[in-house]
């Protein structure tokens, strides 16, 4: 999370110092303002996006495409399908033991940690500035119920007995009812609000406002939150001057209302505190090749900055991963298979268990070029190797044993879904691999004739 918050400052960062220096004293107002939420947006979920490199497929002479079989096939497509791969006696790679460790749980009162110090203090943070968010609602409800209400073609007009300064907020106008009466309130004013109303400027400032409440600790979007209520104005002023005779008595009126009273927090005002950036915008001429050239340089900067805040995360399909390097069977001389030196499959059951809890998981290619976990895939096999090794054990010592082919031919099952594990780890390679046919597995120990003589 912390990573995450200072990527998204940085590049928020960024692309407000980029809109202050190229966009904002540039007379592409509507432009600014998607720019401004684009920003926003970018900054916001840029450093959440990973792109995915693949390489190739081909692993210690296993194609990783038949783990998308084991996922969907029968369990007897396992010992048709897949060669086992075993270590002779004289290739033994050394392995640990599987250890099991006693853990003892321990009650303990929970401490008031600097975390919970961090988590306190943000929640409270939150809370306040939601509250706050609430009043200013409240404050709007409450003048649009205590206000006389004219009804005009894409607005409601609300008119209060108190001096204010017009504003608005979503389609409510909130004027002075005595300046509204005695006709002070000019067709320029009401222009200047309508046209907050009909692009929708108070949907931005609420966005703005939910952000800061989020994130009340970062200073970044309280300067967003100033920069955009500034395009704001500049996006009225430059509807107002169409209703106005002159830009000169447009600045006039503009002056006279800069030391108006101002109600709400939310709502969009007409005597905004940014008088003298107004005022100058007013007065600025537009060069069109000045404007071209620095949105040429934008382009630049986001095509070459962009993709470098994105995460890239390369998968090797070379390197399946090796969770398991102390599963190791080899064969001995009297083709007895023993597992880390133990010829008994509980103790081969006991590590599979503990392999399919490893939590360092991967992807491996499949033949239909979808991803499949390869953890599904192993706690499959896994589960169908514990059930058949149990079922073939029971067999061995019940009272009506089967017969020993019966019972070869379910080994041979067990030892081709074990194979396909140390295939598919990887941990074997070409050149110290024995291919078996279904003809001469190794024998299980204890053999099946010890089995039933039990």
């Amino acid at each position: 999370m912390i990573i995450y918050l200072i990527k998204s400052t940085i590049l928020l960062g960024l692309l407000l110092g980029l809109y202050k220096l190229l966009l904002e004293n540039e007379k592409m107002h509507l432009f600014n303002r998607f720019f401004l939420l684009f920003a926003l947006a970018f900054g916001l979920t840029a450093p959440l996006i990973t792109f995915e490199v693949k390489t190739n497929t081909k692993v210690a002479g296993v194609d990783i495409q038949q783990v998308q079989s084991l996922a969907n096939e029968p369990a007897e497509f396992i010992s048709e399908s897949v060669t086992p791969i075993l270590v002779p006696q004289n290739e033994v790679v050394s392995s640990t033991p599987v250890e099991t460790t006693d853990i003892q749980e321990t009650s303990t009162l929970p401490a008031f940690t600097l975390l919970n110090a961090i988590i306190f203090i943000y929640g409270l943070g939150v809370l306040i500035l939601f509250v706050r968010l609430l009043v200013g609602i409240g404050e709007i409800i409450k003048n649009i119920r205590a206000g006389e209400k004219t009804k005009t073609p894409s607005s409601t007009l609300v008119l209060l007995d108190e001096a204010i300064t017009p504003q608005s907020f979503l389609r409510w106008v909130f004027l002075s009812k005595s300046d509204y009466e005695s006709g002070k309130i000019g067709p320029e004013i009401m222009e200047h609000e309508q046209t907050h109303i009909r692009q929708l400027h108070s949907l931005d400032v609420l966005l703005i406002e939910i952000l800061k409440i989020v994130f009340w600790f970062n200073p970044v979007f309280y300067w967003y939150r100033n920069t955009i209520l500034l395009n704001h104005e500049f996006l009225a002023d430059d509807g107002a001057l169409l209703k106005s005779s002159s830009t000169e008595n447009y600045q006039e009126l503009l002056l006279s209302y800069s030391t108006g009273k101002s109600k709400a927090k939310l709502e969009s005002t007409f005597g905004h505190s940014s008088t003298i950036n107004r005022l100058k915008m007013l007065s600025k001429k537009s060069s069109p090749f000045k404007r071209s050239a620095k949105l040429f340089l934008l382009m630049i900067f986001l095509i070459g900055v962009g993709p470098a805040c994105l995460k890239t995360g390369v998968q090797d399909d070379n390197q399946i991963p090796q969770l398991a390097r102390d599963l190791v069977v080899h064969i001995g001389d009297d083709k007895e298979l023993r597992f880390n030196d133990e010829p008994t499959l509980d103790s081969l059951r006991i590590a599979l268990i503990r392999l399919e809890s490893q939590t360092n998981l991967h992807t491996a290619k499949t033949s239909n070029e979808k991803n499949t976990q390869y953890k599904i895939v192993l706690s499959k096999l896994n589960k169908e190797f514990s059930r058949k090794t149990d079922s073939y054990i029971e067999k061995g010592l019940s009272n009506d044993p089967p017969s020993l082919e019966e019972l070869e031919a379910e080994y041979a099952y067990l030892w081709g879904s074990y194979s396909f594990i140390v295939a598919l780890e990887g941990h074997l390679t070409n050149d110290s691999s024995i291919r078996y046919s279904s003809s001469n597995y190794p024998e299980l120990v204890p053999t099946p004739e010890e089995l039933l003589r039990r």
